[in-house]
């Protein structure tokens, strides 16, 4: 299999430091968040979810899971009471420790939570050193938007899913809403199912998940798998609207 890093070998600059920055940003071993410390103070707190649609989900086939995101509350949920190896697409500020201080002062504690300063700031500072050892602890993978630096969130992608992990993706675009359940999708994601193709000769799965607040249920529905002999705009738009369509009836059914 060629790296993905082939597409940058002309330029030598940019190969080795592209290179470098895998190395540090790279976690060796993933571990499951529901094994963390933290995980057991959250099943303290939190109640269990009802799970359905695991029945849908077949063996041995790394896939892409595409949730809706409720805040917070979804990716604890999934990541805390599930078994489904899932390794996260998360902004990468919140992996590295120079960024993600001011990175939840400004997106969580005062865009999400509404808190004011000096109380965001020193709610972002005493809660981001144990955030970024989270996400090293669990092999997130940093997502690097409108940045050339993308490369690494694609190689670190498909390494995990030859190693048999499934993604685990919050699409949505705040303040887009499509129904009122969800907001429009970034599709940037699918992107990886052509790269992932064409690297293994494996057509990419992707289950819609849907996380509901209210009934404290995690529904997964049927897969969509990815046909690599579409258009791709087509195809792009075939499986977004899929996987939508999909979330939202799992929210409204009883």
């Amino acid at each position: 299999m060629h790296s993905i890093f082939n597409l940058f070998s002309d330029n030598t600059t940019v190969f080795h430091t592209f290179q470098n920055n895998i190395k540090r940003l790279e976690v060796k071993r993933m571990n499951n968040m529901k094994h963390h410390p933290a995980a057991w103070l959250i099943r303290k707190i939190m109640k269990k979810p009802e799970i359905t649609g695991l029945d849908n989900i077949a063996s041995g086939v790394p896939a892409f899971f595409v949730s809706n995101h409720v805040g917070y509350y979804a990716p604890v949920k999934l990541l805390v009471f599930t078994d489904l190896k899932l390794i996260p697409w998360v902004a990468h500020e919140l992996t590295e420790r120079k960024y993600c201080r001011r990175y939840l002062k400004t997106a969580f504690f005062e865009t999400a939570l509404n808190l004011k300063s000096p109380l965001s700031t020193i709610a972002a500072a005493l809660i981001s050193p144990a955030c970024v050892a989270i996400m090293r602890y669990i092999g997130a993978i940093p997502v690097f938007r409108k940045s050339r630096s993308i490369i690494l969130t694609i190689d670190m992608t498909v390494k995990n899913l030859e190693k048999g992990n499934n993604i685990l993706v919050f699409p949505e675009i705040s303040g887009q809403p499509l129904n009122d359940v969800i907001c429009r999708f970034d599709s940037g994601f699918i992107n990886l199912a052509r790269v992932y193709y064409e690297q293994t000769n494996k057509n990419m799965v992707f289950y819609p998940v849907c996380v509901n607040r209210t009934t404290n249920r995690i529904s997964i529905g049927s897969r969509i798998t990815f046909d690599p002999d579409k258009k791709f705009h087509s195809e792009k738009q075939r499986i977004i609207e899929g996987l939508t369509g999909s979330i939202t009836a799992m929210y409204d059914s009883k």
